[in-house]
């Protein structure tokens, strides 16, 4: 077994020591004989030089640190995140309230700031019929998207591809500081810059596994992100997609002419197949004109963010922050009218109540064969 297969079997069993210890109370009895079971396997390992026993020992050693971290970590208020600067983050929405205002304002506060308190149960309610509930946030999904777009874009224009990098990267980072780094966008941020880094490498089949090594520093940071916060499960699920199923739908997907729009389109639907079922188990509802409605509206996402940084830059002078917003505003308003109206078709959604965790996982199991069987090969990929 190679380094790196060892090392990712041991970050996944830290990882489902954690699913474990956030529904079950540590347990001295448990912890007992996880470290019995450990000790019996180095034993092993050591007498019949199995290198596999040794391996299952630090396997189980990896589950009881995730077990205990988990257990006992303690439980938040409501898991809500931790704002470093929430105050800055609130007095720019506030600022952007004074110019433009209505849901507009709402969904661009959402977008640009992560701050959702102003979005009606309406709006919120459209959106998660239309299967966009993606775009009212900051997710890794649409900040890796961005931060992809752009890597392209200057790449088109002329920058060296190490440059383009390095530029687009400092984008994001800057993006992040001037929301005032909440952890969903300093999440969001991580996984843009290792899809960023993948790009660069050239190597975007083989990005998962820094996915998964960043996924294992935030868990031991908080292992609560990893079952009850919502955020942190579609944005890892986002980029994940991204990072798998995105040559396979830029193959598929051939016949477009144009390629930044079959870019973003393959892009788009890479993350939703990954990501739907968490969203139609969390909110019940399935989205049949979903599809649809991101090819509309993820493209113009990207303007969005834009002008939103611009604002984070230039809000404090008046004419200059009217100026980058009213396009905010138009983009929005277009974005909004348009979901509206494909909500109001009768089945632009299914309710789904009996869609749960089992339902999820058959999914994922099928997707994961379908993956390793169609997919994987395609994109080269080495373990």
């Amino acid at each position: 077994m190679t380094p790196s297969k060892i090392l990712i079997l041991l970050t996944l069993g830290f990882l489902a020591g954690v699913f474990v210890g956030s529904f079950l109370s540590f347990s001295w009895l448990a912890a007992f004989v996880l470290l019995l079971a450990a000790a019996a396997a180095f034993v092993i390992g050591s007498k019949r030089a199995g290198g596999r026993a040794i391996v299952l020992g630090f396997l189980i050693v990896f589950v009881f640190i995730g077990f205990a971290r988990a257990s006992l970590a303690p439980a938040a208020a409501n898991f809500e995140e931790i704002q470093i600067f929430e105050r800055s983050r609130l007095a720019l929405a506030e600022r952007s309230q004074e110019i433009i205002g209505g849901q507009e304002q709402a969904l661009f506060a959402a977008m640009v700031f992560g701050y959702t308190d102003n979005l009606s149960a309406e709006t919120k309610e459209v959106f998660n019929r239309t299967g966009t509930r993606h775009l009212i946030a900051i997710s890794g999904m649409n900040l890796t998207i961005v931060a992809a777009l752009a890597f392209s874009f200057l790449i088109f224009v002329g920058f060296w591809r190490r440059w383009a990098f390095y530029v687009a990267l400092a984008g994001v980072v800057l993006f992040v500081l001037l929301v005032g780094a909440p952890a969903s966008a300093v999440r969001a941020g991580i996984m843009a810059g290792l899809f960023l880094l993948s790009r660069h490498l050239g190597r975007l089949a083989e990005a998962w596994r820094l996915l998964l090594l960043a996924a294992f520093l935030m868990v031991i940071l908080n292992p609560r992100v990893f079952v009850f916060d919502l955020g942190f499960q579609l944005s890892f699920l986002a980029v994940l997609g991204l990072i798998a199923f995105t040559p396979f739908f830029e193959r598929l997907l051939q016949f477009i002419p144009i390629e930044p729009l079959r870019q973003l389109i393959s892009m788009s639907l890479a993350a939703q197949v990954t990501t739907w079922p968490l969203i139609a188990s969390t909110f019940k509802t399935f989205s049949v004109i979903g599809p649809l409605a991101n090819i509309v509206t993820v493209p113009l996402m990207p303007l969005v963010m834009i002008f939103g940084l611009l604002f984070l830059v230039f809000g404090w002078w008046s004419l200059l922050a009217k100026v980058v917003l009213w396009p905010a505003w138009l983009i929005l308003h277009f974005v909004s009218s348009t979901l509206s109206w494909l909500n109001q078709f009768k089945y632009a959604s299914v309710d789904i109540a009996w869609f749960g965790i089992i339902f999820s996982i058959i999914y994922y199991i099928l997707l994961v064969l379908f993956y390793w069987r169609f997919v994987r090969k395609d994109n080269n990929v080495r373990i």
